[in-house]
């Protein structure tokens, strides 16, 4: 499921594994084809697929963050939003059918204190680790993200 997922994890059959992952999660918990599954899915400990799609897509900027532009990079001087990555486009539209607008504004939702963790490899694993034990960011910016 989780393969090549920052390729095929914008396009609208996202939708169609989603469900088949429902249907396959609701067999191994036993529970009703029609029952609601969200329990079922903390239980088993396994993230959705638009939740691994958005793990993938933060630890993809934390991994390649120099290949992107900051707000820190245009400004000499603190601001509160020194941390957000730059819009690469200036039309909304172009950025929204792009990965890389999907990318920063994925990157841009997450808590600071995470956002500024050091660069190296082992700080990347840690920084996914947190966001998998932080569960609740990502159900909650399931739905924000997809209506921006």
């Amino acid at each position: 499921m989780a393969y090549a997922i920052l390729v095929w994890g914008h396009s609208t059959h996202l939708q169609k594994v989603f469900k088949v992952q429902r249907r396959s999660i609701s067999l191994i918990a036993g529970i009703d084809y029609d029952a609601d599954c969200r329990n079922a899915f903390d239980e088993i400990n396994i993230l959705t697929t638009p939740c691994v799609y958005i793990l993938e897509c933060i630890v993809c900027v934390k991994e390649n963050i120099n290949d992107y532009r900051q707000n820190k990079d245009y400004y000499g001087y603190f601001t509160r939003s020194n941390d957000c990555i730059r819009p690469k486009y200036r039309n909304d539209y172009r950025q929204n059918k792009d990965y890389y607008g999907y990318f920063t504004r994925s990157n841009d939702c997450i808590r600071p204190k995470y956002r500024r963790l050091s660069r190296s490899r082992d700080s990347v694993s840690y920084f996914a680790i947190k966001l998998i034990s932080y569960r609740k960011l990502l159900k909650n910016y399931v739905g924000g993200l997809e209506k921006k």
